[in-house]
């Protein structure tokens, strides 16, 4: 996954624009978005926080770790609109992609 392709995904799914995650806005809808979308870029890229703050706008180091902090509480929590945005943007695991490739047959 590549940070753009973690942003597209993100502002997709929450029906916000690129351009909004990466601006201003405290809205709530968009700091989630934003907040997750710094989640996934540390979790499935090697991107450092700074990078990461780099790629949301310019944002701090220290907004990362936060935003991260936060997305770990609300999958403790199994936040529902985590959860929904997770399954939406991750791929699916490699096992079924393959299984996926290779329908069974219906008797």
């Amino acid at each position: 996954m590549t940070p753009d392709y973690i942003i597209e995904s993100v502002a997709r799914h929450f029906g916000v624009s690129p351009r909004a995650m990466k601006g201003r806005s405290r809205k709530d809808h968009i700091c989630v978005a934003r907040h997750l979308a710094a989640w996934l870029m540390r979790e499935h890229t090697f991107l450092s926080h700074a990078d990461v703050g780099n790629y949301l706008g310019n944002r701090d180091h220290s907004s990362v770790v936060f935003a991260v902090k936060k997305i770990n509480g609300y999958i403790a929590q199994r936040d529902p609109r985590i959860v929904a945005a997770l399954a939406a943007v991750l791929p699916p695991p490699p096992t079924e992609r393959v299984a996926a490739c290779f329908p069974t047959e219906t008797r």
